[in-house]
C-alpha cells in the first residue's frame, strides 16, 4: 500500500498542523503507537522530521495506523478530521506501469553489474554547490546566497530525501568521476522504493543526447522516448508525463553537440517550472561544460562529484588484490592524477600487464597518456581467455572505430542492430549499390507476385510470374539506380521550394514520384529501341512512353509507400483508415497494369480502341484491394527487446504467418468460387489455386513486413563487404561485451564510457580513408 505524491503532502501538512512541537509528536508516537521517535526521525527541524515519519509509515506499512493515532489524539484539528473521514485510497500499479518498472530495474542491474566502476564502490566526496543552479522563485524573490557545503561519506540518496532538495538535484563532475555510476546508484534505491510503494513514481532513465528537435519540449520527448526505448504506447506515456507517475533521470547533457546544450538547458527549465512539474527530477553533467552556460538549470541544488582521495585510492587497491600497484602510482605525479578518477582507476588495474612506467615517462601530454592508457586496456582486454575463436585485434578495433563514430554523429548513446538504417552508408557509390540491389530485388519479387497473380486469373499463370519477374526486376533495377544517384539531390532541390518544404510528407513523395516517372521514362525508351525497330507492336512511340511513365508513376508511389527507412515491423495492427487510404493506388495500379498487360494481347489495340469487360474490372478491383491490404498493416514497436536484433527477427515471423494465413484463405476462395472459367478441372483448379494463393500471400506479407527484413539483409551484406561490421554482428557485440569495452541491456549495446567510445572514434578518424 503506497499513497500519491498529493496524499504524502496532505499527510505531512495535517500533522504539522496537528503537532506543532516535536514534543507532541513524540507523545502521540509514543502513547498511540508505541514507537520510539528518536530511532524514527532524530534530528532535524519539524517538517524534516515529520517528512521521515510518514516516509518510514509507508514503508512499513503503517500509514493507516498513524492517521488513525494522530486523529486519536487530536481529535478536533480540521486537517486529521477531514483526513480520517474521507480515507485515503491506496493506489496499486497497472500492467504498463508494472512492465515499465520492470525493464527499468532490469537496466539498472545490468548496467551496474557491468560498470567497471561498481567493482568496489566507493563512496567520494562531494560539494553542495547552489551557485550551480537557479531557483525558479529566484527573480521574483530576493535570495540570500548559501555557502558550498563539503559532504564525505554522503550517499546520494541522503541528498535526495532532504525536505530543501526534494528530489530536484543536478550532479556534475569531470569524465570518468562516476556521475553515472552514481546515478544508477540512487535508481537502485528509488526502484526498490517503486517497487515496495505502489503510489511511488516509477524513475526512468533518458539520456539527453537523443534530443534531437529543438523545437521538441521536454515533455513531448519524454513521451518520445517512452515509446522508443521502453516500448509504452504514446497515449500512454502522455498519461505517465502528464500525472507525473514517473521520475526522470537525465544523463548525458554534455553529450549534445555543444550548440545546442544550452538550448537544452532553456528546454529542462521550461519543463521543471513548478507549473509545469513538481516531482523529482535529477540532471547529470560533464561540469566544464555547464559552467559554460549562461542560463543555470532550476532544480534546488547541485551535487559535485569529487575525484578519488589518495586514501580512497589505496582503499581501492586494496579491495582489489592489486596493492602492488601502489608504488607505481604513488611516485608519478601523472599517474597518481588520472588514479584519482574512478574509471582511469579501473581501467589501470585492468590494463597494468601491458603498462610500461618507461614509456608512460616518455609521454609529454595527458591526452598521450590518456590515449596510451586505453590502447594498453583495449590490448589487454582482447588477451583475456575466451571459448570460441576471437576476431583479430585489427578487426574489432575498426569495427568498434566504426560503430562509435557513427553514435557520435547520431547523438545517440545505445545502439540496437535492427536500427542501423541506408544514411550510415557514408560513400556515395555505396549507397547507388545498395538502392541497385535493393529495389532490383523488391522490384522483381513485386512483379513476379503481381504477375503470377493476374497471369492466373487469365489462365496464363507461368506467363504472368516470367514476365512480371522480369518487368519488376529490371525496373526495379533502374529506379535503384536513379533513386541512388539523383534522389537526395531531388530531395535538397525540392528543401528549396518553401510552400512544398512546409509538407514534411508531401515533400518525401515528391521525391519518389519524380524518381518513379524517370526510370520509367528510361525503361520505355529502353524497350522501344528492344522491340521498337522491329515494329512489332505497332505503337507510335508517344503512347508507348506515356504507358510507361504512368507505370514509372504508379511504381514510385507502391516505393515510396514501402519507403527508404528500415522500421522493422514487429507487432502487426491492421488500420482500416489507411487501408482505404490506400486502395486509391492499387486501383490506379490495376488500371495501368491492365493497360500494359493489354499490350501484349493479339488483336487488341491500345487505350482508344479497348474493351474493358467486367472480368477485366473485376481484376483491377483485386489488384486495388490486394494493395489496400498490404498497406493496410502497420507495424508496432515490441514493449521489450530483449535479444539482438530482435526487431528484424520478429518482422521475418511475421511475414510468415502473414502469407501463411492470406494463402490458405486466398486458396479455398480461388478454389471454391472460379471467376472466369465455368467448367474447370478439379486437380487443375486445387494446384492453380494453391499456386496463386501462394502469390496472393506472398504479396500481402513481403512488402509490409518483409521488405524491412530484405532491406536490413542487403544493408548488412554492403556493410560487411565494406568492412564496417562483421556478418555475425550479435556475436561480435557480445563478444566485445565480454571483453568489457561494451554494456549489453535487453536487446541494445553502449560503450563501458563515453571516453572509451571517443577513444574509438578518434581511431576511426584515422582509418577513414582506408575504409571509404
Amino acid at each position: 500500500m503506497g499513497l500519491s505524491r498529493q496524499q504524502r503532502k496532505q499527510l505531512q501538512e495535517a500533522l504539522i498542523d496537528a503537532f506543532p512541537t516535536k514534543a507532541s509528536l513524540e507523545q502521540m508516537l509514543s502513547f498511540e503507537l508505541d514507537k520510539n521517535l528518536e530511532v524514527i526521525a532524530g534530528e532535524g527541524n519539524l517538517q524534516e522530521i515529520v517528512f521521515k515519519i510518514v516516509q518510514t509509515a509507508e514503508a512499513e506499512a503503517w500509514v493507516e495506523k498513524l492517521i488513525g493515532a494522530a486523529h486519536r489524539a487530536n481529535p478536533g484539528n480540521p486537517k486529521l478530521r477531514a483526513i480520517s473521514k474521507s480515507g485515503f485510497e491506496f493506489s496499486s500499479r497497472n500492467d504498463v506501469q508494472k512492465g515499465l518498472l520492470k525493464q527499468v530495474s532490469t537496466e539498472v542491474i545490468s548496467r551496474l553489474e557491468q560498470s567497471l566502476h561498481n567493482r568496489i564502490y566507493i563512496v567520494q566526496d562531494t560539494d553542495q554547490n547552489p551557485e550551480q543552479i537557479e531557483l525558479p522563485w529566484a527573480s521574483e524573490i530576493k535570495v540570500g546566497s548559501k555557502p558550498k557545503v563539503h559532504l564525505t561519506n554522503t550517499q546520494l540518496t541522503a541528498v535526495y530525501d532532504q525536505s530543501e532538495i526534494d528530489g530536484r538535484l543536478l550532479i556534475l563532475g569531470k569524465p570518468g568521476v562516476g556521475k553515472t555510476t552514481m546515478l544508477l546508484k540512487l535508481a537502485e534505491e528509488l526502484v526498490k522504493r517503486a517497487r515496495n510503494d505502489p503510489a511511488y513514481s516509477i524513475p526512468v532513465l533518458f539520456s539527453l543526447s537523443s534530443w534531437k528537435n529543438d523545437s521538441h519540449s521536454i515533455k513531448e520527448w519524454l513521451i518520445d522516448q517512452l515509446k522508443d526505448k521502453y516500448g509504452v504506447r504514446k497515449d500512454i506515456g502522455k498519461g505517465l508525463v502528464e500525472n507525473q507517475e514517473i521520475i526522470p533521470l537525465l544523463d548525458g547533457l554534455d553529450e549534445l553537440a555543444a550548440e545546442r546544450q544550452e538550448k537544452c538547458v532553456v528546454k529542462i527549465n521550461e519543463f521543471l517550472h513548478p507549473s509545469n512539474w513538481t516531482n523529482p527530477a535529477i540532471v547529470c553533467s560533464r561540469i566544464e561544460e555547464y559552467q559554460r552556460y549562461k542560463v543555470l538549470l532550476q532544480l534546488n541544488n547541485s551535487l559535485e562529484l569529487h575525484s578519488f582521495t589518495l586514501q580512497q585510492v589505496y582503499q581501492y587497491l586494496q579491495g582489489t588484490d592489486n596493492l602492488e600497484l601502489w608504488n607505481n602510482i604513488s611516485q608519478d605525479e601523472d599517474l597518481k592524477q588520472l588514479a584519482q578518477t574512478p574509471l582511469l582507476l579501473n581501467i589501470i588495474v585492468l590494463a597494468t600487464e601491458e603498462l610500461s612506467i618507461q614509456t608512460w615517462q616518455q609521454f609529454k601530454t595527458s591526452s598521450e597518456r590518456l590515449k596510451y592508457l586505453f590502447d594498453a586496456y583495449i590490448c589487454r582486454m582482447l588477451k583475456r581467455p575466451y571459448k570460441d575463436k576471437q576476431p583479430l585485434q585489427s578487426n574489432t578495433e575498426r569495427w568498434l572505430s566504426w560503430l562509435s563514430r557513427r553514435l557520435i554523429e547520431e547523438s545517440a548513446t545505445e545502439f540496437f542492430i535492427e536500427k542501423i538504417q541506408p544514411d550510415w552508408l557514408s560513400n556515395k557509390f555505396k549507397k547507388i549499390i545498395y538502392n541497385v540491389i535493393l529495389w532490383g530485388v523488391i522490384g522483381g519479387l513485386i512483379g513476379g507476385l503481381i504477375g503470377g497473380l493476374i497471369g492466373g486469373l487469365i489462365g496464363r499463370l507461368i506467363y504472368g510470374l516470367i514476365g512480371g519477374l522480369t518487368f519488376g526486376l529490371i525496373y526495379g533495377l533502374i529506379f535503384g539506380l536513379i533513386y541512388g544517384l539523383i534522389g537526395e539531390l531531388i530531395e535538397k532541390k525540392i528543401e528549396s521550394i518553401k510552400l512544398i518544404n512546409r509538407l514534411i510528407n508531401f515533400r518525401i513523395t515528391i521525391k519518389w514520384l519524380i524518381s518513379g516517372l524517370i526510370s520509367g521514362l528510361i525503361f520505355g525508351l529502353i524497350g522501344e529501341l528492344i522491340f521498337g525497330l522491329e515494329d512489332e507492336l505497332g505503337y507510335e512511340l508517344r503512347k508507348v512512353l506515356i504507358a510507361w511513365l504512368v507505370s514509372g508513376l504508379v511504381f514510385g508511389l507502391i516505393f515510396e509507400m514501402i519507403g527508404g527507412e528500415i522500421q522493422p515491423v514487429e507487432n502487426l495492427k491492421f488500420s482500416l483508415d489507411k487501408s482505404l487510404n490506400r486502395l486509391i493506388y492499387g486501383l490506379i495500379y490495376g488500371l495501368i497494369v491492365r493497360l500494359i498487360y493489354g499490350l501484349n494481347e493479339v488483336g487488341i489495340q491500345f487505350v482508344g480502341n479497348l474493351k474493358f469487360s467486367l472480368y477485366e474490372s473485376l481484376n483491377m478491383l483485386i489488384v486495388g484491394l490486394i494493395v489496400g491490404l498490404i498497406f493496410g498493416f502497420d507495424g508496432v514497436e515490441l514493449e521489450n527487446k530483449t535479444i539482438p536484433n530482435q526487431g528484424i527477427k520478429q518482422s521475418v515471423i511475421n511475414t510468415i504467418i502473414i502469407s501463411t494465413v492470406t494463402c490458405i484463405l486466398a486458396s479455398l476462395l480461388i478454389f471454391v468460387i472460379p471467376i472466369k472459367q465455368q467448367d474447370v478441372n478439379p486437380n487443375k483448379a486445387l494446384i492453380n489455386s494453391l499456386v496463386m494463393g501462394l502469390c496472393a500471400g506472398l504479396l500481402i506479407g513481403i512488402p509490409r513486413s518483409g521488405t524491412p527484413a530484405i532491406k536490413h539483409f542487403v544493408l548488412r551484406v554492403i556493410l560487411c563487404q565494406s568492412g564496417y561490421i562483421p556478418w555475425n554482428y550479435a556475436k561480435f557485440l557480445d563478444y566485445c561485451t565480454n571483453r568489457l569495452f561494451l554494456q549489453r541491456v535487453g536487446g541494445g549495446y553502449r560503450f563501458m564510457h563515453d571516453l572509451l567510445r571517443q577513444h574509438f572514434a578518434n581511431s576511426y578518424a584515422k582509418s577513414k580513408n582506408a575504409l571509404d
